[in-house]
């Protein structure tokens, strides 16, 4: 089998198991929310977003460093030394965060801290054992090892919160996964612990990994540090109704997450010196993703309550009007990710790095905002929302300069006009049709609208994903931005 067909035949593998993965864990996440307070995650997601904060080494790239350097003498075994050696410097910071944690905070968060601390020095050396694996295109063992540790610590989770545990069944959650996770890879991967270190592959390694280092720095600090101002000012109760608004608004991009990581990335890395070429497929897959989340964020702007308590149950009423301000959120979230692996392909993460610093500042600004003014903390989630789209705009900048051309009118003005067309009908009608009537007489009346008024655009994707000739040209110039 070549390696082509070998990567092909892994990678429909690990998509099947990864979105039933993500299916599952959605629906056990809806379970859990109906079992536990919104207090209960409040004090989970603080401290999970202070050991991300603390544990920012855990994501120092070392597994992609090994595969980008694969060729390079004992690179495995290196990037191994070096991740044990990382892990446990995780551990010792994260003791010494947890015991500065319980004097500003509530005791079970720095408990916590302390906990995950050891999950994240065993996740460091993990990410090679799986690296490893994934480096002879074996992505179907790699994503069933993930899909059984996760469904493993869902299990336990589900079954603690039943028992009345609270909180301490999301961290035996976590722990669970954690530790089946490094078991499995340690078993699967034919990388073995073995005395072997290579200076000056160590370098190579720590050189692609400290390149890198600015980027994920900047994304952790705008997912984790507006998590981590907002838990503590507002308290574990809020930030609970946040957190699980958040999570179900994180799942089209989450959904979405391995398409942008494997297929766009792989793609327009092949054609990464050829502008013209890379900007007519990120043009399809951004013309793709406007379609498939405008909708939904229209639906959620509309009935955020009804949806809300739909999924996780009336105790989370409370969170509608933060689920609302991160309707937009749901929107533009696919359209960064995609972008960003577009600028990533072209060999430009100070871009995203500079975007995020942008999106941290508009965060943070609206977070202490609305506790100065004691405003609603809905406000907040519309802070999120205004955050994603400032970075979006400075990706599209950045493309822009490096003369990758992205066609944002051909992109977004038919979906555009739909939504505002479908709004207003849907506004006019709730009052007299069940909300889940409405949501699916839109969705069919979208998908009937974009057929009819996009055919040709849909019948020339349908030509190029069946590698026919005749596809549709790529937009002309005066139809850009």
């Amino acid at each position: 089998m070549s390696l082509v067909r070998k990567a092909v035949k892994g990678s429909l593998w690990m998509a099947v198991l990864n979105y039933s993965n993500y299916g599952l864990l959605f629906l056990c996440n809806i379970v859990l929310a109906r079992l536990l307070t919104p207090d209960d995650f409040g004090v989970m997601a603080l401290a999970l977003s202070m050991a991300d904060i603390v544990f920012m080494l855990a994501g120092f790239g070392f597994s992609m460093a090994c595969i980008q350097l694969q060729e390079l003498d004992d690179v495995f075994e290196t990037g191994l030394t070096l991740t044990l050696v990382a892990g446990l410097t995780i551990f010792l910071v994260g003791l010494v965060a947890a015991w500065g944690a319980s004097w500003s905070y509530p005791a079970p968060v720095a408990t916590f801290l302390a906990v995950l601390s050891v999950m994240a020095g065993l996740k460091v050396p993990t990410t090679v054992f799986m690296a490893r694996i994934e480096k002879d295109f074996a992505f179907a063992t790699s994503a069933l090892v993930r899909f059984l540790t996760a469904i493993l610590g869902m299990g336990l989770g589900l079954t603690l919160a039943y028992l009345g545990w609270g909180a301490w069944s999301l961290l035996a959650r976590e722990v669970a996964a954690t530790v089946a996770l490094f078991a499995g890879a340690v078993l699967l991967s034919p990388l073995r612990f073995r005395p072997r270190f290579n200076p000056a592959t160590a370098r190579r390694l720590l050189r692609f990994c400290f390149g890198m280092l600015g980027m994920r720095i900047s994304e952790v600090f705008y997912n984790k540090g507006f998590n981590l101002a907002m838990g503590t000012l507002a308290g574990t109760s809020v930030f609970g109704l946040y957190d699980r608004a958040h999570y179900v608004a994180t799942f089209p991009n989450t959904a979405m997450a391995q398409f942008h990581a494997k297929v766009t990335f792989t793609i327009l890395s092949r054609i990464k010196n050829d502008l013209a070429r890379s900007g007519e497929a990120a043009d399809v897959v951004l013309w793709l993703l406007a379609r498939l989340t405008l909708p939904v964020g229209l639906m959620v702007f509309i009935f955020p309550g009804e949806i809300i308590t739909l999924i996780l149950g009336g105790q989370w009423l409370e969170a509608a009007g933060m689920f609302r301000g991160l309707a937009l959120f749901m929107v533009v979230q696919p359209l960064y990710s995609s972008t960003k692996h577009i600028l990533l392909s072209q060999g430009a993460p100070r871009s995203v790095t500079i975007s995020r610093v942008a999106a941290l500042g508009v965060v943070l600004s609206m977070v202490f905002a609305v506790r100065a003014l004691r405003a609603d903390w809905a406000w907040a989630a519309w802070g999120v929302s205004l955050a994603n789209l400032v970075s979006l705009l400075i990706l599209v900048a950045a493309l822009r300069s490096r003369g990758v051309i992205i066609h944002w009118r051909r992109i977004l003005a038919t979906p555009c006009v739909l939504c505002v067309a479908l709004g207003m009908a849907v506004v006019l009608a709730r009052g007299h049709t069940h909300y889940l009537v409405c949501i699916a007489l839109s969705a069919l009346a979208w998908c009937l609208a974009s057929a009819v008024l996009e055919r040709e655009q849909y019948l020339g994707l349908w030509s190029r994903l069946r590698g026919k000739s005749g596809a549709p040209a790529a937009p002309r110039d005066g139809e850009a931005q």
